[in-house]
């Protein structure tokens, strides 16, 4: 026996832990993975605390003019172009952070559909707190204060020299840029929360702020659904709803493995394979698609696989598989998969698998799928890029275990997938369409024996016209003969 032939005897089923089984079959064993089960729903209102309008912003701007116009008619400044070029120059940033906070203000009062103010008590709320009227007031006050310190008779030359002077000046410079900072920094980040939650995406800096709320208190592995938002003159609120798993599960993913770009599949395209921890057999697990932002954990959902699918695949009692088990197609999909007990799982075309230990590389096999055991490294060449995994060290020996199915049983395999995908994309037009290819097809015959016998009508009356003509020349033929025997007769 040859050694390719050695190799074919080593193949797996389903990959166990325990020990190597004999072939790659449709289900490899992987890592275990943790889920939510026995969800408890509650809510709760996230407010995000919007305290001013269009006519108190209007007031607070032409404050804001007003002061910053007496700033740049600062008497020393009317005398001296390079002191007021200084001081001024300081001034650019906190001029464009007011700029763009007016705008994000304009943009934040969009949101306010309601005209009315919402009742903040007797509710199970989180409040983020927003830009307020009164300190903006404020923030117009402080500036005309330091303003109000800048000596008017002060000279150039005096203000150069005296460091209290100078400081003076640099002081409404200083307060002036930090205000602006924040009222663009609370504006930006309102207009980012209102923004985000409108869409329907809870902000993630909130995480776990919002367990501040006494009715909320602390949550584990919870995930969080934006369900409603309302904009009120005084709130931009959301209800959200909270999702929190009661207890964690951990099962053992079993990885479907891939022929020609074809797989097992379960119910759906979402649910995955497991084994639970204490039970042999293969199940589904019902998840989420997505693990949201707001998610630690999926939380699913532990279905029962179908029976002959399941007996078939363990058994692989492949024409049952055909027949029971569901399968899908998958344009992309992991090359190289680490198994439950280190090997590496290979799949993919146009494969060729390599081991190194230093600087010597070695072909191992051009095969695929495959199940690898080494303790080197794994390259895994694939149209024309590298995949490189760690070996486990535990391993002293290389050794390939090969598939359980032959050309024709992937042949199959594609088949059964080309059916199963023919039905389940069929709609009532295609139904209508194949009727009436039936129809057609049994109204064929007739079609054709009606236009057989439409064709040899016109035959059988030329034939019938033709046997008139010659009785007639007959009994022409007669009574001319007659009439001659007459006449001789005479």
């Amino acid at each position: 026996m040859e050694y390719r032939d050695l190799l074919v005897v080593l193949i797996m089923v389903l990959g166990r832990s325990e020990s190597k089984d004999t072939k790659v079959g449709l289900l490899v064993e992987g890592s275990e993975i943790s889920y939510g089960s026995q969800v408890n729903i509650t809510s709760f209102d996230l407010d995000i605390e919007i305290n001013f309008n269009a006519e108190a912003m209007k007031k607070v701007r032409t404050g804001l003019e007003e002061v910053l116009q007496k700033f740049m008619n600062y008497t020393p400044f009317k005398t001296d172009k390079k002191l007021e070029g200084d001081y001024i120059g300081l001034m650019h940033i906190g001029l464009r952070h007011l700029v763009d906070a007016d705008r994000f203000t304009t943009q934040i009062l969009t949101y306010v559909t309601q005209s009315t103010d919402l009742h903040l008590t007797n509710r199970c709320n989180y409040t983020v707190t927003g830009s307020r009227t009164d300190e903006l007031t404020v923030l117009v006050s402080n500036l005309n204060t330091a303003y109000e310190k800048m000596g008017p008779s002060w000279t150039p030359a005096e203000i150069r020299a005296d460091v209290a002077k100078d400081n003076t000046v640099r002081l409404f410079v200083q307060i002036f840029g930090s205000e602006m900072l924040n009222l663009y920094n609370d504006n930006a980040l309102t207009l980012s929360y209102i923004d985000s939650l409108s869409s329907g995406i809870f902000p993630t800096s909130l995480m776990g702020l919002y367990q501040a709320a006494p009715c909320i208190g602390p949550k584990l592995n919870e995930e969080l659904t934006v369900k409603n938002c309302n904009g009120y003159r005084n709130v931009f609120t959301c209800s959200i709803e909270v999702r929190e798993p009661t207890a964690i599960q951990t099962v053992r993913q079993m990885i479907p493995v891939h022929y020609n770009s074809i797989s097992l599949k379960g119910e759906t395209e979402s649910q995955l394979f497991v084994k639970t921890q204490t039970g042999s057999r293969v199940q589904l697990l019902d998840c989420d698609i997505d693990l949201h932002d707001t998610q630690d954990v999926s939380i699913c959902e532990l279905l029962p696989w179908s029976v002959s699918c399941e007996h078939a695949v363990s058994s692989m009692s492949k024409k049952d598989i055909w027949k029971n088990c569901n399968f899908t197609r998958h344009d992309k999909f992991a090359t190289g998969v680490i198994t439950a007990d280190g090997s590496v799982l290979i799949q993919g075309t146009d494969i060729k698998t390599k081991t190194r230990r230093g600087t010597d590389t070695r072909l191992l096999s051009s095969e695929s799928p495959i199940i690898v055991y080494t303790s080197a490294e794994i390259v895994v060449e694939e149209k024309g890029e590298s995949y490189v995994f760690a070996g486990f060290e535990n391993f002293t020996t290389d050794e390939v275990i090969l598939s359980a199915l032959d050309k024709n049983d992937i042949k199959d395999m594609e088949n059964a997938y080309f059916w199963q995908t023919f039905w389940e994309n069929m709609d009532t037009s295609d139904y209508i369409d194949i009727a009436l290819i039936l129809l057609e097809i049994i109204l064929m015959p007739l079609t054709i024996a009606g236009f057989v016998l439409a064709c040899k009508s016109p035959d059988r009356e030329r034939q019938r016209k033709a046997i008139s003509k010659k009785d007639i020349f007959t009994y022409n033929h007669h009574m001319l003969k007659n009439r001659r025997s007459s006449h001789n007769r005479r």
